[in-house]
């Protein structure tokens, strides 16, 4: 399905591909390197991987992506958070916005931790109801996701936070969101 979604759009939005070329110029005037090289067979890849990191993210909160799919380049690091979690201490995480808080999810989802956590989410007033909307529609269960809006981030929403992460709750925020 994502290789026939990339491929009709690919064909039918002309911007998208003049995106596409262009972001392969940049890359290629950077690295003078021949797979980078602008060409339709790039844009179609770009394209159509884009596509497939949507799959994922429907996979992550459809908790159908195996946690075996999230690596980490250090191993201690991946025990030390689940060792904070058995230990019911709150965790921050802040990452790229790009398709990390469905990956951290999934990580988290793992079973090599004992107890339960809840996950406080933060997004953009208008991303909160697509998301909540794309939940709803792949009917996964969120009682143990609670979302606020970046827009109104005020001290009852500190506190709340604040609260979950007491008792040993994660907070995932992308680094470029920040409260008007």
């Amino acid at each position: 399905i994502a290789f026939f979604a990339a491929l009709v759009t690919f064909l039918t939005n002309k911007d998208l591909r003049g995106y596409s070329r262009r972001y392969f110029q940049v890359l290629y005037s950077y690295t003078k390197n021949e797979k980078f090289k602008p060409s339709l067979f790039n844009s179609f890849k770009h394209i159509h991987s884009f596509a497939e990191s949507l799959v994922y993210r429907i996979e992550a909160f459809a908790n159908t992506l195996k946690s075996i799919k999230v690596n980490f380049v250090d191993q201690t690091l991946k025990q030390k958070i689940f060792d904070q979690i058995n230990r019911k201490e709150g965790i921050l995480l802040i990452c790229n916005h790009i398709g990390n808080i469905d990956v951290i999810r999934t990580f988290l989802s793992d079973n090599d931790y004992a107890q339960p956590f809840n996950i406080s989410v933060f997004l953009q007033k208008d991303r909160c109801a697509i998301f909540n909307n794309f939940l709803d529609r792949i009917a996964v269960k969120r009682e143990d996701i609670k979302i606020y809006p970046i827009e109104e981030i005020d001290i009852t929403t500190i506190s709340q936070v604040d609260d979950d992460m007491k008792k040993g709750g994660i907070v995932l925020i992308a680094g470029d969101r920040i409260s008007l």
